[in-house]
């Protein structure tokens, strides 16, 4: 009977892993806010854009020179 009083008395708690890293997973979610933010949020709006144009203007977009 006390086997298994102490068997509920035990708490199964995962250990933490010693990452090779440390601040991994903090650094991974800024690096793809960053990536979302200044790539990913602009191509999208181009492609936007982009199907909004029938493809005769896109094309003429597409070839028309550049004034720089």
């Amino acid at each position: 009977m006390e086997g298994v009083k102490k068997m509920k008395n035990i708490s199964f708690k995962k250990k933490k892993k010693k990452t090779v890293i440390p601040g991994f997973g903090l650094t991974f979610g800024i690096s793809l806010a960053m990536l979302s933010i200044l790539i990913l949020i602009p191509l999208a709006s181009i492609l936007v854009y982009s199907f909004r144009l029938s493809p005769s203007e896109f094309l003429a977009a597409y070839n028309r020179k550049s004034q720089f």
